[in-house]
């Protein structure tokens, strides 16, 4: 229908597989003006790869399995570094990434390979119990193939939980097949290609889109100010107020074991901070840091003082309904 008793239904749609998302993941689909048509001509095609910067630093739980984790967390810890007690930490904290990268490098790399040679591995021998159940020599490497291929297994559900925040899965479950799928689902989800601007028209290229989302959350958020409005303790006072011993209770000075207790209550696999270390690392080095870290954050609640280094934290704009088409 056409004038003000026009109606709209999306009735076009673009549908992939998992076969193309492994092969192509990086495409767009564009609707073009339908003309005289019923339908919108679809236009798929390629998005121009983004320039390939080095990857961040991020600490993957994996690499406390390894035997080494602890004598690389001993040696970074033991360098001599000049300054105060929190600008030690940090810094000891970004020497230990080298060593800890060429752990990663060494060992865990090709972790998802190995995974999948082990169980091709296991199932080869465990079609040759099958002609042979006797075979004394197939049972021994059915063995030891088994043993392998559990330990190569959950080390890469481990690191794939980590990468999709997957708390309620159990791990040896095999559940690798699930998380790759998760994964890339959610890599398809929260990449926006394209968003409108304040004139509505579409903007495709990565640094403008980056723009608009700047501008949007500047206008939410303001610009920083020399003065504070002051609040009405009138109105205040007439909702909820805490009684005397709950302000006692918060003037107590913090002890270590708080400091621990309150670290070890992170899970494992929440996102880390923007050094790139988790809680699965302090929790998992916490005989040899824990003293260091508990001195630094007792420090801090005595003198509020923090360096900004460490006073930062990472924003992660995830897409709340599906193919939104503005910042806000």
């Amino acid at each position: 229908m056409h004038g003000d008793q026009r109606i709209y239904s999306k009735i076009d749609w673009a549908f992939i597989n998992s076969e193309w998302l492994d092969s192509i993941p990086n495409c767009e689909a564009k609707f073009l003006p339908e003309g005289i048509n019923d339908h919108y001509p679809q236009k798929i095609s390629l998005v121009e790869g983004r320039q390939r910067t080095r990857k961040s630093f991020k600490f993957c739980n994996v690499w406390t399995k390894h035997p080494q984790f602890m004598e690389l967390v001993q040696q970074g810890w033991t360098i001599p570094i000049e300054g105060c007690k929190m600008f030690q930490i940090v810094k000891k904290l970004k020497l230990l990434k080298k060593n800890l990268r060429i752990l990663n490098t060494n060992h865990f790399k090709t972790i998802e390979d190995e995974a999948k040679e082990d169980r091709m591995a296991l199932h080869q021998v465990q079609y040759l119990l099958q002609v042979n159940p006797m075979d004394f020599e197939l049972q021994l490497r059915e063995k030891a193939l088994y043993q392998k291929f559990r330990n190569s297994s959950y080390l890469d559900e481990m690191h794939l939980q980590q990468k999709i925040k997957a708390t309620w899965i159990q791990l040896g479950d095999d559940n690798t097949s699930y998380f790759y799928s998760v994964i890339k689902h959610m890599k398809l989800k929260q990449a926006e290609t394209q968003l409108k601007n304040e004139q509505g028209e579409w903007e495709h290229n990565p640094n403008n889109i980056a723009q608009l989302f700047v501008e949007y959350y500047e206008g939410l958020l303001g610009h920083t100010t020399t003065s504070r409005i002051h609040a009405f303790m009138s109105m205040l006072n007439r909702g909820p107020i805490l009684s005397v011993e709950q302000q006692i209770d918060l003037l107590k000075p913090v002890a270590s074991k708080d400091v621990k207790e309150a670290i070890f209550q992170i899970d494992c696999n929440k996102s880390p901070s923007p050094d790139g270390y988790g809680s699965g690392f302090f929790k998992a080095a916490w005989p040899v840091i824990g003293q260091d870290i508990s001195e630094v954050v007792l420090d801090f609640f005595q003198n509020g003082k923090l360096l900004k280094l460490i006073n930062s934290t990472i924003i992660a704009l995830i897409p709340k309904v599906d193919a939104p088409e503005y910042a806000n």
